[in-house]
């Protein structure tokens, strides 16, 4: 349920950035010299739930996925840490796996 959630809340994300994206391109290539444009919210919510609800759905999933990989990782990592008290090199795995994932969610990020 905790993934669904992340999901969710990840697919809300895009499709509320896919609105705000279409917006303000209808604006601008609707405005010109004499006349300003206006920005079709309407379209926007037409184009993301009809034509890009599948893109949005799978970019969302792979957004949450990581987010769910990290959450765990760091979960667990926080358990080594305590059983084994003050080891620098438990310290030093722990943070270099969280810096590669925060890299990967990152890059996905990016490409999303």
């Amino acid at each position: 349920m905790f993934f669904g959630l992340l999901w969710i809340l990840a697919f809300f994300n895009a499709q509320q950035s896919f609105i705000v994206m279409v917006s303000a391109c209808t604006y601008y290539f609707d405005s010109n010299s004499e006349k300003d444009g206006y920005a079709n919210v309407g379209m926007g919510v037409k184009y993301a739930w009809v034509y890009h609800i599948g893109s949005l759905a799978f970019g969302s999933f792979i957004i949450a996925l990581i987010e769910f990989i990290r959450i765990v990782f760091m979960t667990l990592a926080e358990q080594a840490e305590k059983a084994s008290g003050n080891n620098p090199a438990v310290k030093a795995v722990v943070c270099i796996a969280n810096c590669l994932l925060q890299c990967i969610q990152k890059i996905c990020d990016y490409i999303n």
